[in-house]
């Protein structure tokens, strides 16, 4: 929206409002030489390389590619006394707007974890094969961040580096493919809704399923039982859930630690 309103792309937004005032030149969406240099390849779970997203549509989302010496110069733009206005309502988007519970809130695109009397603003992030973690300590000016090319997540690592306190996650399980009839997969078919904004559509091809969620490619699921199934490009899982009358009527997506429901639509 804000893109449209200044009449330009929203790539040119960022440039000229937050990278080129930091002087962060490491970082944009279309990947121009010098970036196509340094840009690695992103793994899933197994190990094996993953083509890069492109996200044109839902930009704002995660288009934005950087590395690690830029997302060093956007954290110190977050720490310690604002210089400048764009410093200044940097801060502004610290503020809590909404308080979960109480060890969790919500600010302006920050989250906020309360451990204790310390609090945290953190960030994450991931597209295939890629995940990221940024997070800080106003109170003690200590920061990380965090940037990898697997699809394991980095929030503990992030987290421990920022609060030794805080522990390293368990390594993800292994899972083990089984085999479910077409019959089975056929009734998990169709559109489920996470949110108004965010579906997740589950189709069948071929033996398999695949499933493709708003703003992302669609990627194949695979079956550790009868009714939950596994991504490999991302540490990830779904169930799927009957009524009483033995219909689908719901997924469970099962990531980060967070079991979210999406019913199913159509």
């Amino acid at each position: 929206m804000l893109a449209r309103v200044s009449g330009g792309s929203y790539e040119n937004l960022v440039r000229e409002r937050i990278l080129k005032p930091l002087g962060m030149t490491r970082t944009g969406i279309a990947l121009d030489e010098g970036m196509q240099n340094w840009m690695t390849n992103g793994h899933d779970p197994q190990g094996n390389v993953v083509p890069l997203w492109d996200l044109p549509t839902f930009a704002g989302a995660g288009a934005l590619r950087s590395d690690v010496t830029d997302m060093l110069v956007f954290l110190d733009a977050n720490m310690g006394p604002a210089e400048t206005p764009l410093e200044r309502s940097m801060r502004d988007s610290h503020e809590v707007q909404k308080r979960v519970n109480k060890s969790i809130a919500v600010a302006l695109n920050w989250h906020v974890q309360y451990v204790g009397d310390e609090k945290i603003l953190w960030h994450n992030g991931g597209t295939a094969g890629f995940r990221t973690f940024i997070g800080f300590d106003p109170a003690k000016s200590v920061g990380v961040v965090v940037l990898t090319n697997s699809s394991h997540g980095a929030d503990d690592i992030g987290f421990h580096l920022i609060n030794p306190g805080m522990p390293l996650a368990e390594p993800p399980a292994e899972r083990i493919e089984v085999k479910v009839s077409s019959g089975i997969l056929n009734t998990y078919v169709g559109v489920y809704e996470l949110t108004p904004d965010f579906i997740i559509v589950v189709t069948r091809k071929r033996d398999g399923l695949y499933v493709q969620a708003t703003g992302q490619e669609k990627f194949p699921v695979y079956a550790e039982s009868k009714t939950k199934f596994f991504y490999k490009v991302v540490d990830a899982q779904i169930s799927f859930v009957e009524d009483d009358s033995g219909a689908i009527d719901r997924l469970i997506l099962h990531q980060n630690g967070a079991n979210q429901p999406a019913r199913k639509a159509k």
